[in-house]
């Protein structure tokens, strides 16, 4: 993924340099543990540099770890979203007792980041619950699942996500849903020390 404005045509258009039809809902959330997202580059008619969002190529992984939240009744035990890309056919596989509802992430995810204009990988994409032995219900997970893609493809730097916590079900057009339970996760993430 490459720069497509530069500053001055930003200002031009009065976007002061954010890229433009991304949704606003995720790139806030995002814009909060990694303040480069949206970022551009001045880029010349002569070379177009690579966006600041994709400068950690150096040190890019292939395994990510989100931190999540499942719900069970009135608790919400702390759940790893663990996100693995590899070599084979692409497709993207959710293991860890996930229900319908989770397993169905991965064509909201795909459709949320290609609209939200971040790159998909075309790799096999592995996605693992932990506690294997939780269930887990509801969309809850497609933030998480959304961002994990993102830092293990180098397009978030991972160790930005280590203090944060995140749930959302995302829309095919890369906005934030509600989700249930948000207080039981916003209290146990504020217990374990991190931000939700």
């Amino acid at each position: 993924y490459r720069c497509r404005y530069s500053r001055t045509e930003a200002r031009d258009t009065g976007l002061d340099g954010a890229i433009p039809a991304r949704p606003v809902a995720m790139i806030a959330v995002l814009r909060r543990c990694v303040p480069s997202i949206g970022q551009t580059d001045e880029c010349s008619s002569e070379s177009v540099a690579p966006c600041s969002l994709l400068r950690h190529t150096s040190s890019r992984m292939t395994v990510a770890i989100v931190h999540s939240r499942g719900l069970t009744g009135v608790t919400a035990p702390r759940v790893s979203v663990e996100v693995h890309l590899s070599g084979g056919l692409p497709g993207v596989h959710i293991v860890g007792l996930a229900e319908t509802e989770v397993r169905e992430a991965r064509d909201r995810v795909r459709a949320a980041l290609q609209n939200a204009q971040f790159e998909f990988p075309q790799r096999k994409v592995t996605v693992s619950l932990a506690p294997a032995d939780l269930p887990k219900e509801s969309g809850r997970f497609d933030l998480p699942i959304a961002i994990g893609i993102l830092a293990a493809s180098g397009q978030l730097p991972q160790n930005a996500l280590a203090a944060h916590e995140f749930a959302g079900e995302l829309a095919l057009t890369g906005e934030l849903r509600a989700v249930r339970g948000a207080l039981a996760m916003v209290l146990s993430a504020r217990h374990d020390g991190r931000a939700f």
